[in-house]
């Protein structure tokens, strides 16, 4: 039964074969021929989208032919007619090109492809097939003025810019302008209509031919102080087709009205740096104002307003004002605004100013103060009545960990539990005159107890002032010495010497601490006071972040006197300054090198090549590498490791290695 069902199978598929030979395969799955895709449909928004109407069938419709010329006729029903050229493209694809390159504006089309055209295996299109698509009607693309302009001239034209050109005459009875005076009274306003001549056009650097720009002038000057507005009506028309807009579009502006002095914005300003506002009803420059304006107590105005010609109805104005003070201002009548209109009278004003603002400044982050000296830190305070001063006297295992916090130095920050560390705390009450500066003094001394020397953190809190000034704070060394230090890489320079002759000391002490307050190095001074260490990538520091360059701390002790430096304290000293090229950013790179392999695509089964060239730097210098090997590490595409193996460098610091693939190895990009 199997057997007999078998044969069976075999015989229709050989009778399915010969039939396809003696009929043809279009015959035996033919199907009548149908529209697929069609274009342009519906509302087209460029026109440029009309370059073309392409009909696609489902079946060869014409032999595969070169690309011809185009002709003129063709299978579609074009309504309204338009003038054009058809063109197969490939054999399914109809293209008619219309003459002008697109189709008119502001028209709406039918295309209908006839039933009864056929295809080369004979099938024909059993129904019309049709479709439409409508080209964009006129559009106002840009106007001016623009909406909600203000103190426009007196003589002003309006423009108006349309998508497609516009027929002049049938124009106007769309077009209407209106304006309104102060008092509200509306009146409709006759008016000029002309295009824009095309060198017009240019001048202005319109993106418009001519006709499609429109200049619209109200037969009598514009009145200041009015309103204007432009409505342009539903239906106004193209010069191309019977479309027109689809609704209204209006927009108004007003004219400048009568020049005068509104008023001071505020008249008290709570500090001395805050800027004086005068608002004017009508746009006027610095550079009049600044001309035509006196105070009394007599101000300076800056010169930089006597040379600015930029206009604005609101004119900021910063001086050099004294602190709680009455001021009389007066304008002259000969002030004019951006149209020449004076004044035409004096006005006075006053305004009174508030205190300074409040602040307190001091050298903060890092100081020396010279322990030969008096001791005392200053300080400058202005309209501050008390801040709280809390310090410590660190010991040299204190300075690390304390600097090292995040943020130790920002205004704005409190730092967490430092308040259990600083045992010194007082309210320091600061005397003396408003608006003044104020110099008083961090008695060092009270701090340090029975030291002489030794490095100090304190810290100034202000309740005073705003939040992002709170706080101020300062690494002060109360010391006798001073450190200058050369960091890099490889090695590092210390120099030691008097603060208070600028003489050389030898013998001092000399270590090098990481981050974590580890110590990587001791030595002493010579006699000229230097002393020659490794650099970081040598001693083996590393950084706390990766890609970052490790900071090396510098301690340096005679006797009781301690001082201490680190590699993120600049000068603004750098070699370039010396005409000296240096790698500003070392990281700690020991190794580089280029992996490659003979040819880039392989085939399952053959044999791979591999060359490796490597070089280490040392004292700046990249050098044949003292490593003897390396390890290899070979994932195919799956992320499979095939290979891993120990390879020698030679004696040039280069090293090869072969190895097959295996049969089955899969496609893909492999990695080394």
């Amino acid at each position: 039964m199997f057997k007999r069902k078998r044969k069976i199978v075999c015989l229709v598929g050989i009778l399915a074969f010969f039939i396809l030979v003696k009929w043809g395969y279009s015959s035996v799955f033919a199907e009548e021929v149908k529209i697929l895709s069609t274009a342009p449909r519906g509302s087209v928004e460029d026109i440029g989208e009309t370059s073309a109407v392409i009909v696609s069938f489902n079946q060869p419709m014409v032999a595969l032919q070169e690309i011809p010329e185009g002709e003129g006729t063709g299978p579609l029903l074009i309504r309204p007619p338009v003038s054009g050229k058809y063109r197969w493209m490939g054999t399914r694809t109809l293209v008619f090109l219309p003459e002008k390159g697109r189709f008119p504006y502001a028209t709406d089309f039918t295309i209908t492809v006839p039933r009864g055209i056929s295809s080369i295996s004979g099938q024909i299109l059993q129904k019309d097939f049709s479709f439409s698509f409508e080209t964009p009607s006129p559009e106002l693309t840009y106007h001016w003025p623009g909406d909600k302009s203000k103190w426009i001239n007196l003589d002003e034209v309006i423009i108006l810019q349309f998508n497609q050109k516009i027929p002049l005459q049938q124009a106007r009875d769309f077009l209407q302008l209106t304006g309104k005076d102060p008092e509200g009274r509306k009146t409709f306003l006759p008016f000029r209509l002309r295009y824009l001549a095309q060198k017009e056009i240019d001048e202005e650097h319109f993106r418009a031919e001519e006709g499609e720009i429109l200049l619209l002038e109200p037969e009598q000057k514009l009145k200041p102080g009015f309103f204007y507005q432009v409505r342009v009506l539903r239906g106004f028309p193209g010069a191309e087709g019977p479309l027109g807009m689809s609704e209204d579009y209006q927009f108004g502006f007003s004219t400048y009205g009568f020049f005068r002095f509104s008023d001071i914005e505020n008249p008290h300003l709570s500090h001395p740096a805050e800027s004086i506002i005068l608002n004017f009803s009508n746009p006027v420059s610095y550079m009049e104002v600044a001309s035509n304006i006196s105070f009394q107590p007599e101000v300076k105005i800056p010169e930089y307003y006597y040379g600015s010609g930029y206009f604005s109805p609101r004119i900021y104005l910063y001086l050099n004002l004294e602190p709680d003070t009455l001021y009389t201002a007066a304008l002259s009548p000969e002030l004019k605004d951006k149209f020449g209109n004076p004044l035409d009278e004096k006005i006075d004003f006053t305004f009174t100013t508030g205190p300074y603002s409040p602040w307190v400044s001091m050298t903060d982050r890092w100081a020396v103060l010279e322990a030969y000296g008096g001791l005392l830190y200053p300080v400058t305070f202005m309209n501050i009545t008390r801040v709280e001063l809390r310090a410590r006297a660190l010991g040299v295992e204190e300075v690390i960990p304390l600097l090292s916090k995040e943020g130790i130095f920002r205004s704005d920050k409190e730092i967490e539990d430092i308040e259990k560390l600083l045992d010194v705390s007082r309210d320091w009450k600061i005397k003396g005159p408003r608006n003044q500066e104020i110099i008083d003094f961090i008695k060092i001394k009270d701090i340090l107890g029975q030291k002489k020397y030794g490095p100090i953190f304190a810290e100034l809190f202000i309740p005073e002032v705003g939040e992002y000034q709170r706080y101020q704070r300062v690494f002060i060394q109360v010391t006798e010495m001073g450190i200058t230090a050369k960091f890099s890489s490889e090695n590092n320079l210390i120099c030691l010497t008097e603060l208070e002759t600028a003489a050389p000391i030898e013998g001092a002490s000399v270590e090098i601490r990481d981050d974590l307050n580890q110590v990587f190095w001791r030595g002493e001074t010579d006699s000229e006071g230097l002393v020659r260490t490794p650099g970081w990538k040598t001693l083996g520091i590393k950084a706390r972040k990766e890609g970052q360059k490790p900071r090396q701390w510098v301690f340096a002790r005679r006797g009781e006197d301690i001082v201490s430096i680190n590699s993120d304290w600049g000068t603004g000293i750098f070699p370039y300054q010396f005409g000296i090229n240096y790698d500003w950013a070392p990281l700690p790179q020991k190794l580089t090198g280029y992996l490659f392999s003979e040819r880039g695509l392989y085939r399952p089964g053959e044999e791979v090549h591999l060359k490796a060239i490597a070089r280490e730097k040392r004292e700046g210098k990249w050098e044949i590498p003292e490593a003897k090997d390396f390890w290899i590490f070979i994932n195919n595409s799956r992320n499979e490791e095939i290979l891993k193996k120990k390879v020698n460098f030679s004696s040039y610091g280069s090293s090869s290695l072969s190895f097959v693939l295996q049969k089955d190895a899969p496609s893909g990009y492999y990695s080394i």
